[in-house]
C-alpha cells in the first residue's frame, strides 16, 4: 500500500508568494505556476509538500533575480510567520527563543528542521531541509537563513546581531546581497553545514516580548498541531491545553474585556477556525466553553441585571435571562 504523500502547512508559502508579489511579480501568475489556489492558502490548509517546495524556483523566475530568496527574507517581519514567529517572541531569552525556533519550526513548515548546536563560545541554529534539492534547496536555505538572523535581530530589540553564517551552497559571483541580508561580513560557502552563528554569552539576552504563561500556552497549542510523523516537542509542565483556555477566558470575562472567538483567536495567535476545530479534539465548543465561563463569572458578580449582563458580554438583561433558562433546561 502506498504511503500518502507528504504535507505541508501552508504558513510559510503563503508568505512567500505574498512576499514575491508585493516585490513585483504578477499574483495571478505565481498562482498558477506553482499550481496552488487561493483556497488552498486559506489558515491551517495542508499542502502538498511538493508544491510548497516549488514556490521559490517559480519566484526566482517570475522576479527574474538570482537573489529573489534574500529579497523575500528581507520582507520579513515578526508576526508574519503567524504562531511560529509568537513562539520566539515570547520565550525568555534569545536562549529559550532560538530553541522554540528549532523545536516548533513544523509550525510553519514541516519540509525543514532546525538544530540548536553549542559549542565552546559559540552556538548554532543549523537548517537542513528535507524535501528538494539542488538549486531549489540553495533558495529555501538563503530565504531560512535571512529570516532566522532578521529573527534574531528583531526580537532582541537589535541587542543581537550574528557574527557568522555558513552555507553549504558554492559560492555566488557577489556576496554583497549575502552580507546585506545577514547582517555580518563573516559569511561562508561551502560550508559543511548550513547555520547561523551567535555568541554563547548572547543566549541570556531578555527578549522585550516575554511572556512566560503565554508562552506557555501557544506551545501547548502548538503541539497540539503537530503532524503524527513528527517528533513531539518537549512538552512543558502544567495542566492541559483546554486548563488554559479555560484559566484565558474566564480571565477576559473577569476583566470585562471582549470575549469573541476571533478576540480568543488572537491571543493565541491562531485563526477563529483553527480555535473551533482545537476545541473539538477536546471534546467541547466555543459556545459551550462560553456559557460555562459565564456561568462560573455570574456567581461571584453582584449588582443589576443589566450591570450584569453588560458585564457578562450580553447586549442587555433579556438575553442574559434567556441564557440562564437554557442553562438551567440542561442540567
Amino acid at each position: 500500500m502506498l504511503s500518502p504523500a507528504p504535507r505541508t502547512t501552508v504558513v510559510l508559502p503563503r508568505f512567500v508568494l505574498t512576499a514575491a508579489t508585493e516585490l513585483g511579480a504578477d499574483r495571478t501568475q505565481l498562482l498558477h505556476e506553482t499550481r496552488l489556489t487561493p483556497s488552498m492558502l486559506e489558515d491551517a490548509q495542508q499542502i502538498p509538500t511538493t508544491l510548497a517546495v516549488r514556490v521559490w524556483e517559480v519566484c526566482e523566475w517570475a522576479l527574474d533575480d538570482p537573489y529573489s530568496a534574500l529579497a523575500i527574507a528581507s520582507r520579513y517581519r515578526m508576526g508574519v510567520l503567524d504562531l511560529y514567529d509568537y513562539l520566539f517572541v515570547t520565550s525568555d531569552t534569545l536562549g529559550d527563543g532560538l530553541s522554540a525556533t528549532a523545536e516548533y519550526l513544523f509550525t510553519a513548515t514541516t519540509a525543514c528542521t532546525a538544530t540548536v548546536v553549542e559549542r565552546d563560545d559559540t552556538v548554532d541554529l543549523e537548517f537542513s531541509m528535507g524535501e528538494g534539492g539542488g538549486h531549489t534547496r540553495d533558495l529555501a536555505t538563503q530565504y531560512a537563513l535571512g529570516v532566522f538572523t532578521h529573527r534574531i535581530v528583531q526580537g532582541t530589540g537589535k541587542r543581537v546581531a550574528p557574527v557568522h553564517v555558513g552555507l553549504t551552497q558554492r559560492p555566488p559571483r557577489s556576496h554583497e546581497a549575502f552580507n546585506d541580508i545577514f547582517g555580518t561580513m563573516s559569511v561562508d560557502f561551502d560550508a559543511h553545514t548550513n547555520s547561523v552563528t551567535v555568541r554563547k554569552s548572547d543566549l541570556t539576552v531578555p527578549l522585550p516580548g516575554s511572556d512566560p504563561v503565554l508562552a506557555k500556552i501557544l506551545k501547548r497549542f502548538a503541539t497540539q498541531l503537530l503532524p503524527s510523523d513528527h517528533p513531539p516537542p518537549p512538552d512543558p509542565a502544567g495542566t492541559s491545553w483546554l486548563a488554559e483556555f479555560r484559566i484565558v477566558l474566564d480571565t477576559h470575562l473577569a476583566r470585562g474585556a471582549a470575549t469573541r472567538l476571533d478576540t480568543l483567536a488572537r491571543h493565541f495567535a491562531i485563526s477563529p477556525r483553527t480555535l473551533q476545530r482545537l476545541l473539538t479534539r477536546h471534546g467541547t465548543t466555543w459556545r459551550g466553553e462560553l456559557d460555562a465561563a459565564r456561568r462560573r463569572e455570574m456567581r461571584r458578580l453582584h449588582g443589576t441585571s443589566d450591570e450584569v449582563a453588560q458585564r457578562l458580554g450580553y447586549s442587555e438583561a433579556r438575553a442574559l435571562r434567556r441564557a440562564r433558562h437554557r442553562w438551567n433546561a440542561v442540567r
